[in-house]
């Protein structure tokens, strides 16, 4: 039921499919004041009012009531209720949004007055940014996250939580906003770009937490409210972020009791914190009068710092609270007079963290310490292995609030916390070694094992649990490079190959390979294997940001160091990996066989993941040569295996080849029902890329059964996606035949601009299959236009380069056939010898010139 005139009319818009900025044209009035009335920050006059019931439909029976309760002479419960929303249409990004609010373990105690200052401030349009200062353990998060929850209804995609408590850089913040929301990255634009992309047209709260650390690079923030202009930042830090759209909000302790008056004590929230806590540590424990002065000089002595209370309340079974009180009080006259580098406003915080270390038995701070090497979280079975943390000290360190416990199995440090015991780990540098090493073993092992579970049933479960250790196993693989230890990183390359392309981190995988291959150079040991399969791998990711020359180049290098070691297992791997590239650069011919001895390789293993592998990858080469039966023969194989291991991801894959071979075996039905099984397999927030090539598929299907219409429509579909995504290569395929639609629909203008599109990515990547595919397509239009000398020499180029497609050929030789009798004998010599004499690059300029 809407409680609020401002909700009520949200939900009849939404329900009509209208954006508020629609709303507004239609009204005649400014968007703010659309964002003002849904938010109960204003009322409409009485002009407004009447363009509103019209525009939302109100029937005239009712209008006379929605006026009243809009000028509030009447409460919106006189109104019917607004209609339920839509169910949301599968293709939307918008609705597949999956914002991450986690719900608060604790309630939110004396803070109403600032939770109303901070809920005012976010909903002023005039506010886009707003970052919520003060000291660390003053409660930023939690108040934060209060208004988040109280505030999501008010904005079309709701609110999410993002944590960057982990985040080493800030060029890290991007893909953290990207997990929390459940998006993910593909293709070759750089991650920002798709980001930005995606909240381009969003309406969301986005609440971004402990920034503090990472300030140097911030300036993305404001990049992102230029970009997006219905996105608001709630943000937390111990200091301003310094940006020009920021506005401000001090958050401070809670109220202390500035004289211990016992009849009004407990009214006090700093108090009442305590108590609720002291309460979950005993059940039982009732404040006596003296233990209220006590409790009152304890929120003097940490400054009513929440952080401070709760780790003081933990001790109410052990200690009075006088005796709490005396601790606390005895740590702060020392560290105020020897610990100069503490900020001052810290220094009772510490004498707290110094408390609660100097109560804990010898094995837990040893525990303690040890897990201060963990980020951002961690597994039960991760604190036993790095720590020693058996459950009952996990469950005491817990009971103290000195770790935190968010889910079975699953726990986290304060941050503040964290950072005191690393600072008593660094203390003793051979005990730090010693964690360090077990934790990058645990993590790499972690990594490692999840290999198998990204390639079956389990895989959208196994990338959920690599990316929520990313920050653990990002320091682990760091450490062992740092460390020299470089064969435990080679058993987890292959499922970090499969993490970093799922997720679309192509850029990040780059410069973590490169660390590996910097290393290893630098060195005397023998790494051949390792060094082979990184160098193959890092090519995989240069293919996949379109930077062809870097690929071939590690392609290269990588083959030339593994063939020597003859292991089947990493020449599968890379010989089925290096299909597209080879195939894009137009060495078909190569790509082939390689790829049959990639396959050959697999089968030698019996491994079944890898021989499907091999077997899509050659399917897809197959195409390219236009061996489309081989194609289709080769990825039904390839699809029989993957369902039977249910990697759902790769089932998608090979039904889009699989369409795209039955479409040129004119196997219209089948190749639909192919290409409509990929789509319902998966969403755009999912694979962007599986999306797009299933659209332009049918849209090619659609084209070679003669209706253009419906190709044109699904071609326009399928496009978008790469051009979000960077991916050229492929938007330069789906535009040729969308330039196809158009010409068969008499637009040959607009046929003409898809094609030179197409013909000018074709260049800038130097994929020449795809600039032979549009240069055959120009040369019909200058045989149209009556150059037919011109379009014989191009058609001769064409069925003449090594790099063209089967079906570009096909087309060469259709048109040099038609053209040959309206030349004569000496003008086709002419026009053979310079189709042979002329360069590529003097073709390409010629070619431009033309159009």
């Amino acid at each position: 039921m809407d409680t609020s005139f401002g909700s009520w009319i949200k939900r009849r818009r939404k329900t009509l499919d209208i954006t508020q900025q629609e709303l507004a044209q239609r009204v005649g009035c400014s968007l703010s004041l659309i964002f003002k009335i849904e938010s109960d920050v204003r009322r409409p006059s009485r002009q407004v009012a009447e363009l509103l019931a019209e525009h939302l439909e109100i029937p005239p029976d009712q209008r006379a009531l929605f006026l009243k309760v809009a000028r509030q002479e009447k409460t919106v419960d006189h109104l019917e209720p607004a209609p339920s929303l839509s169910t949301p249409q599968p293709d939307s990004l918008s609705n597949l949004l999956q914002p991450n609010l986690p719900l608060p373990l604790t309630s939110l105690i004396g803070r109403e007055h600032e939770l109303r200052m901070v809920i005012r401030q976010v909903q002023d349009p005039a506010c886009r940014l707003l970052t919520l200062t003060g000291p660390g353990g003053v409660g930023k998060t939690r108040l934060a996250l209060e208004v988040a929850h109280q505030l999501r209804d008010r904005f079309d995609q709701g609110a999410c939580f993002v944590s960057l408590v982990g985040t080493r850089a800030s060029e890290l913040i991007i893909p953290a906003i990207a997990d929390a929301l459940g998006f993910s990255f593909s293709g070759t634009i750089e991650l920002k770009a798709q980001l930005f992309n995606f909240f381009k047209e969003k309406q969301i709260l986005l609440v971004l937490d402990n920034l503090e650390h990472l300030l140097n690079g911030i300036e993305l923030l404001d990049e992102l409210l230029e970009y997006a202009p219905n996105v608001k930042l709630l943000t937390t830090s111990r200091e301003q972020l310094n940006l020009r759209t920021e506005w401000v909000f001090e958050v401070q302790g809670l109220p202390v009791p500035p004289n211990i008056e016992l009849d009004s004590v407990e009214s006090n929230s700093a108090v009442a914190l305590f108590l609720q806590r002291a309460n979950q540590v005993n059940v039982n424990f009732t404040p006596t009068p003296e233990d209220l002065h006590a409790i009152a000089r304890i929120c003097q002595l940490v400054e009513g710092l929440p952080l401070g209370l709760e780790l003081a309340a933990t001790w109410v079974n052990t200690l009075s609270c006088r005796e709490i009180a005396a601790e606390i009080e005895r740590g702060l006259d020392f560290l105020a007079s020897t610990k100069r580098d503490i900020p001052e406003r810290h220094r009772s915080l510490h004498a707290v963290f110094e408390y609660s270390w100097n109560l804990l038995s010898l094995e837990e701070q040893v525990v303690l310490k040890n897990l201060s090497i963990l980020q951002g979280g961690f597994q039960r079975e991760a604190a036993e292995q790095v720590a020693a943390a058996t459950l009952p000290l996990l469950s005491s360190l817990v009971s103290k609030s000195l770790i935190r416990r968010h889910e079975p199995g699953r726990y986290d440090q304060h941050e503040l916390v964290r950072q005191y015991a690393a600072i008593r780990l660094r203390e003793d540098p051979q005990d730090k070694m010693s964690a360090r090493d077990r934790h990058a073993a645990y993590y790499l092992a972690f990594w490692g094992e999840h290999e198998t579970q990204l390639k079956g049933a389990r895989q959208r479960e196994a990338l959920r649990e690599l990316t929520a250790e990313i920050d653990n196993l990002r320091a682990a693989w760091e450490w062992s490079i740092t460390q020299s230890r470089f064969a435990t990183l080679y058993p987890s390359l292959r499922a970090f190959l499969l993490l970093y392309d799922l997720r679309g981190w192509y850029a990040e995988g780059i410069e973590r390979i490169e660390s590996i291959i910097h290393a290893l150079r630098g060195t005397r040991d023998q790494h051949h294997e390792l060094l082979g399969l990184a160098l193959s791998l890092q090519s995989w990711f240069y293919f996949r940001r379109g930077q062809l020359k870097q690929a071939r180049e590690r392609f290269d290098q990588g083959l030339m160091i593994l063939r020597p070691l003859d292991d089947p297992v990493a020449l599968a791997d890379v010989l089925s990996l290096s299909g597209p590239l080879l195939t894009v650069l137009g060495e078909t011919a190569t790509a082939l066989e390689h790829g049959r001895e990639g396959l050959a390789a697999a089968r030698t293993m019996g491994d079944v993941w890898r021989i499907a592998y091999a077997l899509m990858m050659q399917g897809g080469n197959l195409v390219g040569s236009g061996r489309y039966d081989e194609a289709y023969a080769s990825a039904q194989e390839a699809l029989a295996h993957f369902r039977a291991l249910s990697d759902t991801r790769l089932i998608a894959v090979t039904l889009n080849t699989l369409g795209f071979a039955a479409m040129q075996l004119s196997l219209y039905p089948e190749a639909r029902g192919y290409l409509q099984e990929s789509l319902s397999l998966i969403t755009p927030m999912e694979d962007p890329w599986n999306m797009g090539t299933a659209y332009g598929n049918l849209g090619i299907v659609e084209l070679a059964e003669g209706n253009p219409s419906e190709a044109q429509v699904l071609l326009q579909k399928s496009i978008p996606f790469f051009a979000n995504l960077g991916m050229l290569g492929d938007m330069a395929f789906y535009l040729t035949y969308l330039g196809e639609a158009a010409a068969a629909l008499g637009a040959i203008d607009e046929a003409e601009h898809y094609w030179l599109d197409a013909f000018h990515i074709g260049r800038e990547m130097q994929a020449f299959p795809i600039l032979m595919a549009n240069l055959i397509r120009l040369a019909q239009l200058h045989t149209d236009r009556g150059d037919i000398a011109r379009a014989y020499e191009w058609a001769t180029v064409v069925f003449d380069h090594p790099a063209s497609w089967q079906d570009s050929k096909d087309r060469a030789e259709k048109l040099r056939a038609q053209l040959r009798s309206k030349l004569s004998a000496q003008e086709l010599e002419s026009i053979q010898l310079m189709a042979h004499t002329n360069s590529l690059d003097d073709l390409i300029q010629e070619t431009l010139a033309k159009f």
